[in-house]
C-alpha cells in the first residue's frame, strides 16, 4: 500500500552549527566538516515530549531545516525549541525560502529508506532551498551595482569604495557557498548504490541543479564586467590591498574545490579586479 508523504524544507539562518546540535542531542557526526546532521525519532521526542516514531529531521550547515511528517504546530515548536541551542532563527527568512516535496512509500515505512531514500530527497529539497536564497541575494546584489554604474555616470558616489567592495565579497561568499557549501554538480560518495545514484539524478533534474548552477555563473560573470570598468576609481592603494587580502583569505578556505570547479572562469575575474596594484 502506498503512502504519500511530504518532506518541508526551510530557510532559518545563514548558517546552523551542526557540531553544538550533535552534542545536545549526542549524535555521532560522520566526519569532521559534516554537511548536515539527521535527527531521528528519539532523538525528536525529546523536544516534542511525546513519542515520533515515524518524524525524521535533517539540519543542514548552510541553515537549512527538512522536516518529514511534521504538522505546522510541531514544525514551530521544533524551531523555538532550536534557539535555545544554537541561536534565534529567522522567521523572515523561513517565511520566504520554503520547498516541499510529497512521495509515495509504502506503508509502513522501513528504516532503511528513512535513511538513505529520505535522505537523498531532503538532501535535493535543501539545496533547492538554499538556491533560492541565493538566487534571491545575487538578483538583489546585480541591481544594486546597476544602481552604482548609474551613478557613476552622473559623478562618482562619495561612498563608492565602502559600496564596490561590499559588493565584491558578497559576489565571492555566494560563490563559496554553491561551491563549498551545496557541493551543486556533486553526488554524495557514500550513495554508491545503483538505485541512490539514479534517485538522487532525478531530485537534480527536478530541481534543475545544473541549468540553475549555470544561470548564477552567467549572472556573476555579467557582474564583473559590470564592476571591473570601475575598479580603480576612488580606490587608494591600501585600500586596494586590504581589499584583495580578504577575498584571497576567503577563496583559500576551499581552495581545491574552487581550483577543481571554477579555476578557468572565477579567479581570473577576481584577479582582473586588481591588475592595477
Amino acid at each position: 500500500m502506498l503512502n504519500t508523504v511530504y518532506l518541508n524544507c526551510y530557510k532559518v539562518s545563514l548558517q546552523l552549527k551542526v557540531h553544538r546540535l550533535a552534542d545536545f542531542f549526542k549524535v555521532s557526526l560522520s566526519g569532521p566538516e559534516p554537511e548536515f546532521l539527521q535527527l531521528q525519532p528519539k532523538q525528536i521526542s525529546t523536544i516534542l515530549k511525546y513519542d515520533t516514531p515515524d518524524k525524521f529531521i535533517w539540519l543542514f550547515k548552510y541553515g537549512c531545516v527538512c522536516f518529514f511528517n511534521f504538522n505546522s504546530t510541531e514544525t514551530y515548536r521544533f524551531l523555538t525549541s532550536l534557539e535555545s541551542i544554537v541561536g534565534k532563527v529567522d522567521f523572515s527568512l523561513f517565511s520566504k525560502f520554503n520547498e516541499n516535496h510529497g512521495l509515495n512509500l509504502e506503508k509502513p515505512i522501513q528504516p532503511a529508506t528513512i535513511q538513505l531514500t529520505l535522505g537523498l530527497y531532503a538532501m535535493g529539497l535543501a539545496k533547492s532551498t538554499e538556491l533560492k536564497y541565493l538566487e534571491t541575494k545575487l538578483d538583489s546584489i546585480y541591481d544594486r551595482s546597476e544602481r552604482l554604474v548609474f551613478d557613476l555616470q552622473r559623478g562618482l558616489p562619495k561612498p563608492f569604495n565602502h559600496v564596490l567592495k561590499k559588493i565584491i565579497l558578497e559576489i565571492v561568499k555566494l560563490q563559496l557557498t554553491v561551491i563549498n557549501d551545496l557541493k551543486i554538480l556533486d553526488r554524495p560518495q557514500k550513495y554508491d548504490d545503483l538505485e541512490l545514484k539514479k534517485i538522487y539524478n532525478s531530485t537534480v533534474d527536478f530541481y534543475e541543479f545544473k541549468k540553475r548552477f549555470e544561470k548564477i555563473q552567467a549572472k556573476v560573470s555579467n557582474l564583473f564586467e559590470i564592476i571591473t570598468p570601475y575598479q580603480n576609481l576612488g580606490f587608494y592603494h591600501q585600500e586596494r590591498r586590504l581589499l584583495l587580502w580578504e577575498i584571497v583569505m576567503l577563496v583559500l578556505f576551499p581552495l581545491s574545490r574552487i581550483l577543481d570547479l571554477f579555476s578557468d572562469h572565477f579567479i581570473p575575474k577576481i584577479l582582473t579586479l586588481f591588475h592595477f596594484l
